[in-house]
């Protein structure tokens, strides 16, 4: 297992940049490319076209630390990749990376994609060389000039689980009937142990994040291929004692895209 990583939204370059579909996708007026970077991840930019490229003019090279692609309809295993060049030409760039595009889950959340490219230079763009089985729609892209890593050993997993409640109501000729009210948990959570004076440290910091009405970019594991744009909960930050002067505090991170299909 890797470390989490993460990135602030004030990290993102895109909207910096001048963005344009290319060869030979156009935009949806309804859905234009200023969709991209707005923080909004469930009203999407879109082209007509089920393959296209998006290139990203940052007017000089910049570091292109990593790569995000938060909210898309991507089909799984679909051909796509980041590329970032010093000039507008994509015969051969300097970078190339492939995404790993995983299978939509049950409830059709498609897992958000990331890489590290790494790279200082003037252009990115998102290649999707495969043909995808709509036309393409994408949520969000972040482009950051930094990644961070979290200190003092913070670990990040899935809470999964689901609340299967159910109301019983009666009618007016003594019938019973039953209304099922569950619906899935799955959120992310980050867990700390440390002593009461670490643990007050990472406590002010959450505290201070969550207090930022901006997403956070959420890396829970750096080996694997999957990220999320995400919120602190301020609410749900605990503190629980283990052994004596061991104390573990857990903070919840909730998913801006999930739950939202195509």
């Amino acid at each position: 297992m890797g470390s989490p990583k993460y990135a602030y939204w004030s990290d993102n370059l895109v909207p910096d940049a001048t963005p344009a579909w290319v060869s030979p996708a156009v935009e949806d007026s309804d859905y234009p490319l200023s969709k991209l970077h707005d923080g909004d991840p469930a009203w999407p930019c879109r082209t007509a076209q089920t393959s296209a490229r998006l290139v990203l003019d940052f007017g000089t090279a910049v570091l292109q630390a990593l790569v995000a692609v938060i909210h898309h309809n991507f089909d799984a295993a679909l051909a796509c990749s980041w590329q970032a060049h010093t000039a507008d030409s994509w015969g051969a760039p300097d970078y190339s990376g492939a995404f790993t595009v995983g299978a939509a889950s049950a409830d059709n959340y498609r897992p958000d994609l990331w890489q590290a490219p790494g790279v200082t230079k003037r252009y990115g763009s998102l290649n999707v060389s495969g043909t995808n089985s709509a036309t393409l729609a994408l949520g969000q892209l972040f482009v950051g000039s930094a990644l961070r890593s979290f200190f003092r050993g913070l670990t990040v997993g899935h809470d999964e689980g689901a609340d299967v409640g159910v109301s019983e109501n009666i009618t007016d000729g003594g019938t019973s009937f039953r209304i099922k009210k569950g619906f899935r948990l799955d959120m992310l959570q980050g867990t700390f142990v440390g002593s009461r004076a670490e643990t007050e440290e990472i406590i002010e910091l959450f505290l201070a994040l969550a207090g930022s009405a901006e997403p956070l970019l959420l890396i829970p594991d750096d080996t694997v291929a999957y990220c999320a744009l995400t919120l602190l909960d301020r609410r749900s930050i605990r503190r629980q004692t283990l052994d004596g002067d061991v104390y573990q505090v857990q903070v919840n991170f909730r998913q801006l895209s999930r739950g939202l299909t195509y």
